[in-house]
């Protein structure tokens, strides 16, 4: 696990550089410990895919460009997804957040809109913009094999990290973190 953690440090300190990060580890604490960087240099994730959104019409990872985006797969059915839910809520809710990164959620499988309105109400999360993925074309080019699962792009969309589980988003070690993605800008 501690050989997992400095691989990890020692990526996110390298793509943050020109950031000027003097102390990236301290950004790798509590629930963001687990965050793992993919391996050579991502392209932008399925930027053209187009996804149903829950609100009506469809949408595109590109629709997102030049910002961050915090995309968070989850189901109706998921537990830990209900649980992490109220976080990703409250951090698009912060208008300080707000301005630094997107979060933008993904219904991953068949998840009934009805079912997904009535998760959304029961969590707090109905203001969060929602894309329905029932056939899986977002998950499956993201490489989804667990619920939850939060990918963090830049604002070219290419990955920066992913995070399998529950993670408390809007507390001060994400926050830390996605300011810091932030200031990346679309990472070059």
């Amino acid at each position: 696990m501690r050989h997992a953690l400095s691989a990890t440090i020692y990526i996110l300190a390298a793509v943050m550089a020109n950031t000027g990060s003097a102390d990236v580890s301290a950004l790798l604490t509590g629930d963001m410990d687990g965050i793992e960087r993919p391996e050579g240099t991502p392209e932008a994730l399925a930027p053209e895919a187009e996804v149903a959104r829950l609100d009506g019409g469809t949408a595109r990872l590109s629709d997102w460009s030049g910002r961050p985006v915090l995309l968070n797969f989850w189901a109706t059915w998921c537990a830990p997804c209900r649980e992490e839910m109220p976080s990703l809520a409250a951090l698009a809710a912060d208008p300080e957040s707000a301005g630094n990164v997107a979060v933008v959620t993904v219904a991953s499988g068949r998840n009934a809109p009805p079912a997904v309105e009535r998760f959304l109400s029961e969590t707090g999360a109905g203001d969060l913009p929602v894309l329905l993925d029932a056939d899986r074309i977002l998950s499956r080019t993201a490489g989804v094999r667990q619920l939850p699962l939060t990918i963090i792009l830049d604002g070219s969309g290419r990955e920066i990290g992913r995070l399998s589980g529950i993670a408390d988003w809007n507390g001060e070690d994400a926050r830390a973190l996605l300011s810091e993605v932030a200031a990346m800008g679309t990472g070059g």
